[in-house]
């Protein structure tokens, strides 16, 4: 927030800078005025422009607000079936976590997922793992005997979701709104994040 409003006090600025430039070019010659207040114009343009681009980056590096709709997705799992987050476990809570497969700590964070899966019955833990096919998910879920889902993201899903880093856990309620999110990496840590939201 302090970050934006220092961008928006140096625009404005800049703003007051042309706008003052201009009304001094007043006192030229009309024909030297109307040329340079074109190029102030599109000066102005390209602050706006630059402006909302700087918005823009701001609130895509904030998490999704808690209690907003969590976004649509349709993804294919290990067996190559897509699905949607609509349809995918409907009257449960879910864990949605963001992974990548050169991610160290995701690797490390998946023992503890399925200890937290296999003791949470009622609750629908889904790994969406960026850079992968549905054949590299089957042959992780097999080779370790894994018990969550695995689903094959993509960047349109991981920037839907906002995710800056992985792994990223967000917990969704049954109707699929954001309850909470975070960045545990034990089994204790995850039900630390829903044991307020139970019931």
């Amino acid at each position: 927030m302090k970050k934006t409003i220092k961008i928006v006090v140096l625009l404005q600025i800049v703003v007051i800078a042309v706008v003052s430039t201009i009304g001094y070019l007043g006192y030229t010659s009309l024909n030297s005025t109307k040329s340079i207040q074109t190029q102030m114009q599109t000066e102005l343009s390209y602050i706006h422009t630059e402006f909302k681009k700087a918005i823009d980056a701001q609130q895509a590096s904030q998490p999704l607000a808690i209690g907003t709709p969590a976004p649509e997705f349709m993804l294919k799992n290990s067996e190559g079936k897509e699905v949607s987050l609509a349809t995918m476990n409907p009257n449960k809570k879910k864990i949605l976590v963001f992974s990548s497969p050169d991610c160290h700590y995701c690797t490390e964070y998946y023992p503890e997922l399925d200890k937290f899966t296999k003791a949470n019955s009622d609750v629908a833990v889904v790994v969406i793992q960026a850079a992968s096919t549905p054949e590299s998910n089957k042959q992780l879920i097999t080779n370790n005997e894994y018990t969550f889902n695995v689903l094959a993201g993509d960047q349109t899903v991981a920037l839907s979701y906002r995710i800056q880093g992985t792994p990223t856990t967000i917990i969704l309620d049954e109707n699929n709104m954001i309850l909470s999110s975070g960045y545990p990496t034990k089994s204790k840590e995850i039900e630390d994040m829903i044991k307020d939201i139970r019931g």
